[in-house]
C-alpha cells in the first residue's frame, strides 16, 4: 500500500505515493523547536505556526531542508512550562517529500510540541552581618 508503478520508470521501481509525517516536534531550548519527519522534506516555512500558551512564536529562520529534521529559530523566547502548539496549513509544494513527483505533508491544528527548555535557575547570595 502507497506505492505504485511509474510509468516513467518503466515498472523498475515502485512510485512513492506516502507522504511525510511528523515524527515529534521538542522545543530544545530558549529559541528552537526541531520537527523530525519521517523522510527528508524541502519547502518553505508557507503554512507553518507555533504558540506559547496561545500567544504567536515569533518565527525568525528555518534550517535543515532537504533532510528529515528541521530547526525552527525565534525571536520569541520559549521557557520551561510553557505550553507548545504546532499547526500546519498544507499548501502545495510548501513542504513535501523528495520523492520524483512530490508528496505534500498533511494539514494539523493545534498539536502539542514537546517543551524540553531547562529550567533556568539563580542563584541569589544573602549576607548579614553581625557587627
Amino acid at each position: 500500500m502507497g506505492k505504485e508503478r511509474d510509468d516513467d520508470d518503466r515498472g523498475r521501481r515502485p512510485k512513492d505515493t506516502t507522504p511525510p509525517v511528523v515524527s515529534s516536534m521538542t522545543a530544545t531550548d530558549g529559541t528552537h523547536i526541531t520537527v523530525v519527519f519521517s523522510e527528508a522534506v524541502v519547502g518553505t516555512v508557507a503554512g507553518w505556526s507555533f504558540t506559547a500558551n496561545s500567544t504567536p512564536l515569533v518565527l525568525s529562520s528555518r534550517s535543515g531542508s532537504g533532510t528529515n529534521t528541521w530547526i525552527f529559530t525565534f525571536g520569541t523566547t520559549i521557557t520551561n512550562g510553557d505550553t507548545l502548539l504546532a499547526t500546519y496549513a498544507s499548501g502545495p509544494g510548501d513542504t513535501a517529500d523528495t520523492a520524483s513527483t512530490p508528496n505534500d505533508l498533511a494539514s494539523f491544528t493545534n498539536v502539542a510540541v514537546t517543551n524540553s527548555v531547562s529550567v533556568v535557575l539563580t542563584t541569589l547570595w544573602m549576607s548579614t552581618s553581625t557587627d
